[in-house]
């Protein structure tokens, strides 16, 4: 029998060289001693973050990798395989070159070792991290029993430093130099410390998401996007916002930049808005401060209205329609409706009358009744009618539109009533 053997001319002689990551806890092996130019190793620019999670939810891992020629990643776990597709799901992100395992209703059963490999010809990496899957509410800890254990979790320095300059530098740090600080600072429980840390964070960033205006002035939110887009949802305290005599909505040349500029400011604008693309969102507080220079003599009436009896539910109903749809071919699309209804309605999205909310294709996401779908790449598959479907216990509501592909024969409906 004859192995197939690589032979590589001078100066690239075989080898098998462990080099440093920038990212700590990547592992990297080089095939070659001599790289040609322009050529690189695989390597991780962010590697997957440990993950603790409940019982029967959607636990996710994700991975940034670089190197030429691009690497191919795969997953691999300590204790088990990952040879049930339902459950263990591998996806690849090509706006934010993410590689995504997604581990489906998580069970006991899951709580391992993960590892991501990255590889070429010339090299390979892999880093590692956990999953931990816990019992769901009543095994979580209670706040008062946090608090005690945070406390025993804490260890100040010689030099007396306190806890204050600890979460400082976890506030600042990168998500790969947490457990050298925690080692530094004596903390071993770092899944309680990242807990703790998310709630800081939060705390943190509804600090500096206010956006302060008297009485009558006018308030400016901005979003600044990655990558442009012709048009974003605002929503105000859970409604879509359209541009009108209250609401003004531009954008940017570039289309990176959507701004909503809110008239007029009363106190009953005060609350949270909302910036709306897809599956992401960001959102920042409007805080209305009573006019310090009233006009003289001026009279404000607000009128009380009195508590009655109402029933507030409704079936569904489309308060924005779908549109219709013609992309060029390999393009993203991206359609969006919006409905309302009070049970909240079930949504379900179809392509010719077949359902596409279990298919990995399409990317669906539904955030305070504006329902969206992304279509990554348009192909001739892709063509057809899509419709939305909305049900709740009080009835149902149903819109459409036509997706055509640019350069592909047209399709066309005929509705008969």
């Amino acid at each position: 029998m004859i192995n197939s053997v690589s032979y590589f001319s001078p100066p690239f002689c075989l080898a098998a060289i462990r080099k440093r990551s920038k990212t700590s806890g990547v592992m990297i092996t080089q095939y070659l001693v001599n790289m040609p130019e322009g050529k690189s190793t695989p390597d991780f620019q962010c590697k997957p973050v440990a993950v603790t999670i409940e019982k029967g939810k959607l636990a996710v891992f994700k991975a940034v990798v670089t190197g030429d020629p691009k690497p191919d990643v795969s997953w691999r776990r300590a204790k088990g395989t990952l040879s049930d597709k339902e459950k263990f799901q591998t996806k690849y992100d090509e706006l934010t070159e993410e590689h995504i395992l997604e581990i489906h209703k998580v069970s006991v059963a899951e709580t391992d070792t993960y590892k991501c490999f990255a590889a070429n010809e010339y090299g390979k990496a892999v880093c590692t991290t956990t999953l931990t899957v816990t019992e769901g509410k009543s095994s979580s800890t209670n706040p008062a029993d946090f608090r005690k254990l945070l406390k025993k979790s804490k260890v100040e320095r010689a030099d007396g430093e306190s806890d204050e300059r600890f979460w400082d530098a976890m506030l600042k740090a990168d998500r790969n130099d947490y457990e050298r600080i925690c080692s530094e600072f004596g903390v071993k429980d770092l899944h309680l410390i990242l807990k703790k840390l998310d709630e800081k964070k939060k705390e943190k960033s509804q600090n500096k998401r206010k956006i302060k205006a008297e009485e009558r002035e006018d308030a400016l939110f901005e979003c600044v996007l990655t990558h442009p887009l012709p048009n974003i949802t605002w929503m105000g305290k859970g409604n879509i916002l359209e541009d009108g005599e209250k609401y003004h909505l531009t954008m940017s040349d570039h289309k990176l930049i959507h701004r909503l500029l809110i008239k007029d400011c009363q106190m009953l604008d005060k609350g949270i808005y909302s910036a709306v693309v897809g599956n992401t969102s960001c959102n920042a507080w409007l805080v209305v401060e009573a006019d310090s220079n009233p006009a003289p003599g001026e009279k404000f009436l607000v009128s009380v209205p009195t508590m009655k009896d109402c029933d507030l539910r409704c079936a569904p109903s489309f308060i924005v329609p779908l549109k219709l749809h013609t992309a060029p071919k390999g393009y993203e699309c991206y359609m969006s409706c919006a409905v309302k209804g009070n049970p909240k309605p079930r949504i379900t999205w179809y392509r010719n009358h077949i359902s596409l909310n279990t298919n990995t294709n399409y990317y669906i996401s539904n955030t305070c009744g504006v329902c969206t779908m992304l279509i990554l790449r348009v192909g001739p598959k892709d063509m057809g009618e899509y419709s939305v479907i909305a049900e709740n216990s009080l009835g149902r509501a149903e819109c459409s539109t036509i997706l055509n592909v640019r350069g592909e024969k047209k399709i066309y409906w005929l509705y008969l009533r």
